[in-house]
């Protein structure tokens, strides 16, 4: 049996297992968002597996002017453009009925609020997100993860953003009572043997 593999943003993800159009989901969410996060995979019924934890950073070409710092804070990330994937489906578009789960309308636009308030580029791919960060047009909002090697090539410039925690986690999701193919379980082995390489 083959594994399909489909690219879509984290919620959305978590969106199409709930709704069993796929078995096994890779998904992330900032670590400020985690009690809100595990309410909903109990309530909902869904096993989340964790495989890493990240970091979100700045990353600017070598003219941009905060190039010369070695760290910024939000709010002179927010002074500038920003670049970063597409928007995810708004959280509450994930609970049918919020009521009865302990969590407040108020809490999922606090939620789905974005730390960064200048966003004007959107991308579904990376590449795009960093020409236009190496063009000095945008600031990308990246995982640390992207390599010295990449930022190297596209001469951008890592900044710690020193000021708010942008932590995040990376895991599995799939429904409690799912069953896996082998398929899917050799995946899974898979994917611990690559994110305990990071």
């Amino acid at each position: 049996l083959a594994v399909v593999i489909n690219e879509e943003r984290s919620k959305a993800i978590i969106q199409q297992v709930l709704n069993g159009t796929v078995n096994l989901g890779i998904t992330s969410f900032r670590l400020d968002q985690q009690a809100m996060y595990e309410t909903l995979f109990q309530k909902k019924r869904l096993v989340y597996e964790h495989l890493f934890s990240g970091h979100l950073c700045a990353f600017v070409g070598l003219e941009h002017p905060l190039a010369k710092q070695q760290q910024v804070t939000l709010a002179e990330v927010n002074h500038y453009s920003q670049t970063c994937f597409l928007k995810d489906i708004p959280m509450y578009a994930l609970m049918e009925h919020i009521e009865g789960m302990g969590i407040t309308s108020d809490a999922l636009t606090s939620l789905d609020r974005n730390v960064f308030q200048n966003i004007v580029y959107r991308f579904s791919d990376l590449n795009s997100i960093k020409q236009i960060a190496a063009r000095n047009l945008a600031i990308a909002i990246l995982p640390r993860q992207l390599n010295q090697d990449s930022a190297d090539r596209w001469q951008l410039k890592l900044l710690e953003i020193a000021d708010v925690d942008l932590s995040f986690t990376v895991g599995l999701v799939r429904n409690a009572g799912g069953l896996l193919s082998r398929a899917e379980e050799c995946t899974i082995e898979m994917l611990k043997e690559i994110s305990q390489a990071k």
